[in-house]
């Protein structure tokens, strides 16, 4: 049951930073942008979400986490 905290946490994460990032480039590069044109942002959320829960998924199963947590910093 852990790992499906760590998955949702992880998928909620990267869609609340990658919204605020994407919306901040949006801001950025694309001429007259308003966040009242915004009207795509549910799906923006769900495909940032549904890509963190899959990259963490990823990484745990092709060992990546256990390689990490031995030679990162995250587990010393």
């Amino acid at each position: 049951m852990n790992f499906v905290y760590e998955v949702l946490a992880v998928g909620v994460s990267t869609a609340i930073i990658g919204f605020i990032i994407s919306t901040m480039l949006m801001y950025v590069f694309v001429k007259d942008f308003s966040n009242k044109k915004y009207n795509f942002w549910w799906q923006v959320m769900l495909s940032y979400f549904i890509t963190g829960c899959l990259v963490h998924i990823l990484c745990q199963v092709t060992g990546v986490n256990k390689w990490y947590c031995k030679n990162g910093v995250a587990c010393k």
